[in-house]
């Protein structure tokens, strides 16, 4: 149960032996008619040029060196505010959605005042206490759903059972603190270990973990963290205190009445794209092949490009599309949406790296009044809805005492829910976002993802038709791929979708885009 702060654990699981000596090997053999090996060098060589490569900035020979930590005592609010927010990484995660958590663990803040620390953990405590309630509640009436839609005799089998259970979870995650304790799996380069160093002040937790990952390195070479520390770590999030040096009065709660006014009901809007994009991706995919448009019409080069029955790299397994010369003419496409999700939601959705967030670390936009997304699971069902409602006044206004007696924003977030209501832009090139809407416009995506997906989709269809015709998800693309074989609906199970087991038990491929996410438990 929550008492005592449980401090972090970091473990260097794999690493280079040697970094710094590898890295000046790499830098050696730049300039070298031949191979530099690490035996090759001597240790004033690993010094000096060691030294001199980061000062001058050539910093790509380290990131051949990777370093994988196993991460536990953390927060959910540490990996989204900071492990997860940069491309440079990977990270493999316990899953709220998929685990019932069973255990109110939570990262607890060096909050000195004995009543605050009560409040603190009494909130984190009735987060925990509320989930619980909600997934008994949500698995109840699903259950009962199931068998009105069959029988009152009707009992769901071992799979059924399963993904009432899993449905239930989902939606009840969103009750969760996000001080919640999360493990993971975290590689990174040697760069990237660099710029958390530089950047770990952005936030107190961020300096404890980062400070044992670099102890982690030190025990197995001093040096390799000895050039950004020399330097330094910055001080911390500057941008507040600069806009009010600067006579910016900050004023969060216009600030998410203008961005939701500018939503207009949306979870996502477009408000920027590549202009003539359809143009710019058929003069690429011409330009690859080395043909004019006298050989090939705009909508052909599109079709080569996005039509999976004449791209194959399309429906590999293996996301072979960054690497094929055709494909990577998608890349010269981009869109920019402003986007309101939940902070679990939001958590899933930074995962596609390669799509660039601006996000704020989560105490800088903080409300007075409860700001959350409700699962729409919960929204239906009168008796979770409540017991939400009533979590999410009493977190906000334990989280609103805890400022008024003096504690920091930072620290009283973390009482806050994953419901909590995250607002940025993301920017993402049409090559990338392909890849997304692809797997997250399947009905097994979770719930909110999904529907941010397929509204995302919907935009862009009707800006760029001949680009949107080819988006779907994995079972439509792979029906495109097949077009011309005819293939029953048993076959299609095995050939259009790729879940296996986790088939949602309908031909979306027929369907799409007319489905609904509300079906998928069609158990």
């Amino acid at each position: 149960m929550v008492g005592e702060p449980m401090p972090p654990r970091v473990k260097l699981r794999n690493h280079f032996n040697h970094p710094t000596a590898d890295a000046v090997a790499a830098a050696k053999t730049c300039y070298s008619d031949s191979i530099i090996r690490i035996n090759d060098l001597t240790k004033d060589e690993i010094t000096r040029i060691g030294k001199t490569t980061y000062e001058a900035g050539h910093h790509t020979v380290y990131q051949h060196q990777m370093f994988e930590f196993e991460l536990s005592n953390v927060s959910r609010a540490f990996t989204h505010d900071f492990l997860h927010n940069h491309p440079f990484y990977n990270s493999s995660q316990n899953s709220q959605r998929y685990v019932r958590i069973r255990t109110a663990k939570a990262t607890i803040p060096p909050i000195k005042n004995r009543k605050a620390l009560r409040a603190f953990q009494g909130a984190i405590r009735d987060s925990f206490d509320t989930y619980n309630v909600l997934a008994r509640t949500l698995t109840e009436e699903l259950t009962e759903l199931y068998s009105m839609g069959r029988s009152s005799r009707s009992v769901p089998g071992r799979k059924a059972t399963r993904e009432i259970k899993e449905k239930a979870m989902e939606a009840a995650r969103y009750a969760l603190a996000i001080a919640s304790h999360t493990h993971l799996l975290h590689t990174i380069d040697g760069v990237t270990l660099w710029r958390y160093y530089r950047m770990k002040n952005i936030s107190w937790e961020a300096n404890l973990v980062v400070n044992k990952m670099i102890d982690r390195v030190k025990a197995i070479d001093q040096s390799f963290v000895a050039f950004p520390e020399e330097e330094g770590a910055y001080p911390g999030p500057l941008l507040p205190e600069v806009v009010i040096r600067k006579g910016v009065s900050l004023d969060p709660d216009r600030f998410r009445k203008d961005f939701d006014s500018r939503l207009g009901g949306r979870r996502s809007l477009l408000i920027a794209q590549t202009m003539n994009a359809e143009r710019v991706i058929a003069d690429s995919v011409r330009h690859i092949l080395g043909i004019t448009s006298s050989s090939m019409s705009d909508i052909d080069a599109i079709d080569a490009v996005l039509n999976p029955a004449k791209n194959r790299y399309l429906v590999d397994t293996v996301n072979l599309s960054v690497i094929s010369p055709l494909s990577r003419a998608l890349s010269h496409v981009q869109y920019t949406f402003l986007k309101r999700l939940s902070h679990t939601a939001d958590s899933q959705n930074q995962r596609h790296r390669t799509i660039s967030g601006s996000r704020s670390p989560t105490y800088f936009q903080d409300s007075a009044e409860p700001d959350y997304v409700m699962p729409e699971i919960i929204r239906k069902s009168s008796r979770a809805s409540e017991i939400f409602t009533g979590l999410m006044k009493r977190i906000w206004g334990i989280k609103n005492d805890l400022l008024n007696d003096g504690m920091s924003p930072e620290y009283a977030s973390y009482i806050l829910p994953n419901a909590l209501a995250v607002r940025f832009e993301e920017t993402g090139s049409m090559l990338n976002l392909w890849y997304k809407f692809t797997n997250r416009s399947c009905l097994r995506a979770e719930e909110e993802i999904w529907q941010v997906t397929m509204e995302e989709i919907s935009q862009v269809k009707e800006i760029h038709p001949s680009l949107g015709a080819y988006l779907g998800p994995p079972c439509y693309v792979r029906k495109m791929a097949y077009l011309n074989e005819s293939v029953s609906e048993d076959v299609g199970k095995t050939r259009y979708c790729n879940q296996g087991k986790l088939y949602c038990r309908q031909p979306v491929w027929n369907l799409y885009p007319d489905v609904s996410v509300e079906n998928v438990l069609k158990v």
